[in-house]
């Protein structure tokens, strides 16, 4: 694949992105200004991107939808839900269009008729886009301003208007101000007063003749700018600033790495937190010997470390991604299943510029699909089932992604139909999933748990969408695959949450050592809520297992000596890790807590592979193989 295409299909499906955030918005409220500024940049400068390849239908397309956005944008034609929804449909074909021509190559043969429709579509809802709208050429001032500029302009990712103000010769004589004049203007950016010709000999100047103009960058919308220089409209040009004009101001401030170099970065960091590890037991063993000499070296340790940890902390970022391009294709999925299955569903977004860890990013598009689709499926009733439950006859789907601490969390929640526990338990032991004495035993919220058991499907029929055993369990693998973890709730009659916990960073995880029988183990740091001591005395035995009240809660303990088929060796008080097991706080006893430590965990082997309490593997710095514990699933 060339470089100008693989330019092309990121830059594309970036614009493809943006373009569906502000049609999306604009079904909300159709004569958002700003709104359709953004919405027209982005057909604009797509339209321009696609020129260069052969995707004419694609070029005609955006061609037209740019058209009907400009003639919102002017006033001329006010933007109706109906148009904005014909527009989203047009950007989801090219966003498919832009899918074929990385896959195949070529766009499909339908594309000529698929986008004659569009263009019908768009002709009947305006006509003044029948043939689009002609774009003239960017006045000369505006590409001088913007390069003298450019600095200034970086610092925003608003959208932004400029402006040109040239007063008549004669204004002063009437009481114009011009400077004041255009300090009216909103939001201003910058601005820059220049002569409006060549000045003229002294003897010639005329003192009360208007020598100047006025040009100005400003983060208002187009209607506010007119709104301010409205008594002068005959002396001003104004201009709405497209993105790619923009970019030309930063073009030597951003490059484009392979994403393979990044990942050989990070496996580097690992690498040298490794090195860490060694170096700090290399100065514990010179200390032993030479005192003065150990301490030395313990300074250097701490100073690689720090610069370590900013070496970490960069390399991190550089890998993170926003979710926004990933979570493009999910509204024309749900538009596409809630029109196949008969649904009318609303489908928000929030937080998609919440950005996550390419690892995280490249496997997250799978798990949310089955969501999405497990949401429309199962839980958004028909129009008519939901008016006659006295719901809105549209269900409602929304995805929040929003950073906690050192975790992303995203949830999807729908206002739907609910998961029933007791219908899970029923499917649960016709399926084999656990003896029927222990699925009648679960709380209704552990019940609902089980939808993540390999082979679990509540379909009555199969469909091309489920009844098919394979689902909710793919979601689960996905994400503690990449050390996250999955939970359900839901509320019959009134919907379904499922939240998926996801790690900030996939190049090394904070490690805290414990130490269990004789032995060392890692648990990830972010699986734990915090860790305790006590004494002995206030662990109490209740029913067949152990409980320990705790800030007011009662919550349960196991000790993971018998479970790792090691002997406790603890003596004086408990060493209590404070988890979340289900979606439910649970103390796991350990012997005694070690230090901290950033470590890069290795997959597990093959010798390793049928532990699933195991969660990877991590090498410390005196070369020994340290096992890295899921806490939860040692309770599973």
């Amino acid at each position: 694949m060339d470089e100008l295409l693989t330019q092309f299909l990121i830059e594309g499906r970036e614009l493809v992105t943006d373009a569906q955030a502000h049609l999306h918005a604009l079904l909300r409220d159709p004569a958002d200004s700003a709104r359709i500024d953004g919405a027209f940049r982005a057909f604009h400068t797509l339209k321009g991107s696609v020129a260069l390849f052969d995707m004419a239908p694609a070029s005609r397309v955006l061609h037209a939808g740019e058209g009907l956005l400009d003639q919102a944008r002017a006033g001329k034609v006010p933007l109706s839900k109906e148009s904005a929804i014909i527009l989203i449909d047009c950007i989801d074909h090219v966003d498919r269009w832009i899918d074929a021509l990385e896959v195949d190559g070529h766009l499909p043969s339908a594309a000529d008729s698929l986008a004659e429709q569009l263009l019908s579509r768009l002709r009947g809802d305006n006509t003044a886009v029948a043939s689009g709208s002609a774009e003239p050429a960017p006045p000369v001032w505006l590409d001088e301003f913007l390069a003298a500029a450019a600095a200034i302009i970086e610092t925003t990712d608003r959208p932004l208007t400029a402006f040109r103000y040239q007063p008549d010769v004669g204004c002063f004589f009437r009481g114009d101000d011009p400077l004041r004049t255009a300090a009216s203007v909103p939001d201003m950016l910058a601005m820059r007063v220049l002569p409006r010709s060549d000045w003229p000999d002294f003897s010639d100047l005329a003192p009360f003749d208007c020598m100047i103009l006025i040009e100005g960058i400003t983060t208002a919308p187009l209607n506010a700018v007119h709104d301010a220089l409205r008594m002068v409209g005959d002396q001003v040009d104004i201009q709405p600033l497209p993105a790619r004009r923009r970019a030309r101001g930063a073009a030597g401030q951003s490059i484009r790495i392979d994403a393979a170099r990044i990942d050989a970065l990070a496996e580097d960091v690992g690498e040298l937190a490794r090195f860490g590890h060694e170096l700090a037991h290399a100065a514990d063993a010179v200390a032993r010997i030479d005192a003065a000499l150990g301490t030395r070296m313990h300074q250097l340790q701490a100073e690689f470390e720090r610069g370590l940890g900013a070496l970490h902390r960069d390399v991190t970022a550089a890998r993170r991604v926003a979710l926004g391009p990933i979570l493009r294709r999910l509204p024309r999925l749900v538009r596409e299943l809630g029109s196949e299955l008969g649904r009318q569903v609303v489908f928000t977004i929030e937080g998609d510029m919440t950005e996550v860890d390419k690892t995280v990013g490249d496997m997250l598009y799978e798990p949310l699909l089955h969501l999405v689709r497990n949401a429309i499926d199962h839980g958004i009733e028909p129009p008519d089932r939901r008016q006659a439950l006295g719901k809105a006859g549209s269900g409602r789907i929304s995805l929040l992604a929003r950073r906690l601490g050192d975790t992303v969390v995203i949830a999807l929640s729908d206002d739907g139909a609910g998961i029933d526990p007791d219908r899970i338990r029923t499917m649960a032991i016709a399926k084999a999933i656990l003896p029927p004495e222990a699925v009648m035993a679960l709380a209704d919220r552990d019940a609902l748990q089980l939808v993540f058991s390999p082979g679990f499907s509540t379909a009555d029929k199969v469909t091309q969408i489920s009844g098919r055993g394979v689902g909710l369990d793919a979601v689960k693998s996905a994400v503690e695959a990449v050390g996250g973890h999955v939970a359900i709730e839901s509320m019959q009659g009134r919907g379904t949450t499922t939240t998926l916990t996801l790690p900030l960073s996939a190049i090394t995880t904070r490690l805290l050592l414990v130490h269990i029988g004789g032995d060392g183990y890692g648990v990830p740091f972010h699986r734990i809520i915090e860790t305790v001591r006590v004494q002995p005395d206030r662990i109490r035995p209740i029913g067949d297992g152990l409980a320990l009240v705790y800030r007011g809660r009662t919550i349960p303990v196991v000790g993971l000596a018998p479970l790792l088929s090691a002997v406790s060796q603890t003596e004086g008080d408990a060493c209590l890790l404070i988890v979340e097991a289900e979606g439910e706080p649970l103390a796991l006893a350990v012997d005694a807590f070690g230090r901290q430590i950033e470590a890069m965990i290795r997959p597990s082997g093959r010798l390793l592979a049928g532990l699933p309490a195991i969660t990877g593997t991590a090498v410390l710095g005196d070369g020994q193989v340290l096992l890295v514990l899921d806490p939860a699933r040692l309770v599973a």
